[in-house]
């Protein structure tokens, strides 16, 4: 039986790259039934390249625009409130998929019938792809080509809750629309980012997972506050030591990318082990 899917695009001064987001999903080899972008207040031209889309594709694509940054929050649950598929995946603006990345997903579901996400291997790209390649574990991080790759494990009940400890899911991952819906949809926790905590909370009450072994997603890292500037959207207070210690890695490399060391293997490998360190304690 064919499963419908809902592709949101969440974007927030995405402008530069929205179009590539977008071309990606629409040149996916499954059709992806409803594609839904949600303009998180964006101050550039997000809005114009939103409307250019919605002219050429409507119904096909369909935008939603606060005049004002509502937080991810806000924005997540408004897009998985509109979606009314079997499966939805959020892609954020400045990022792509593979053109299989939906088939492969799908496949996954077909032969992983208990599944609730599934989730691929990524590729990372932009100007701190490198540096932000150095913080995942080092079992993980693999270089084909010129190409920065992590490579998620594969699901297992032996890995189901390693999700406590560290996500290993990545940010497009495909779930299940109602069963989300059915756990409260995006919940803020004090630890978890919005996506980390749904599949925390999906697998928590009995739920599976299952991994697409090929690198699917292509995962943007132009800013090394990117994340930073998340959570102060999501006014996260960096209470315990794991969080305060993220903020202070990223200080750290923003007080070091003037330093003539500061592309040294021997200064980024240092400043992610001590971050591993930290966050295992």
């Amino acid at each position: 039986m064919s499963s419908s899917v809902t592709a949101i695009v969440v974007a927030y001064n995405h402008g530069l790259f929205l179009r590539q987001a977008l071309e990606s999903i629409l040149h996916q080899t499954k059709h992806v039934d409803k594609t839904i972008i949600i303009n998180n207040g964006s101050t550039d031209s997000t809005e114009d390249v939103a409307k250019e889309y919605v002219s050429l594709y409507y119904p096909y694509i369909q935008n939603y625009s606060y005049k004002e940054n509502r937080g991810q929050l806000t924005a997540f649950n408004r897009g998985l409130e509109l979606s009314d598929t079997t499966y939805t995946c959020f892609l954020d603006g400045d990022d792509e998929l593979d053109h299989r990345y939906i088939a492969l997903a799908l496949h996954g579901f077909e032969k992983e019938k208990k599944a609730a996400v599934a989730y691929s291997n990524t590729v990372l790209f932009g100007q701190r792809a490198y540096s932000a390649w150095l913080t995942y574990p080092k079992e993980w991080r693999k270089k084909e080509g010129s190409s920065y790759t992590i490579h998620s494990p594969a699901y297992c009940e032996h890995v189901k809750y390693l999700l406590k400890k560290m996500n290993y899911i990545n940010n497009v991952a495909l779930f299940n629309t109602q069963y989300a819906k059915d756990v409260g949809g995006f919940i803020e926790h004090d630890r978890y980012d919005l996506r980390h905590y749904l599949w925390y909370r999906l697998f928590d009450i009995g739920h599976t997972g299952v991994h697409i072994p090929h690198v699917l997603y292509r995962y943007r890292h132009h800013s090394y506050l990117q994340e930073n500037n998340q959570w102060r959207v999501r006014k996260m207070q960096a209470d315990n030591p794991i969080d305060k210690h993220i903020l202070y890695y990223q200080e750290e490399i923003e007080r070091l990318k003037d330093s003539p060391f500061y592309k040294t293997e021997l200064v980024l490998q240092r400043l992610a082990d001590n971050f591993k360190c930290d966050c295992e304690k």
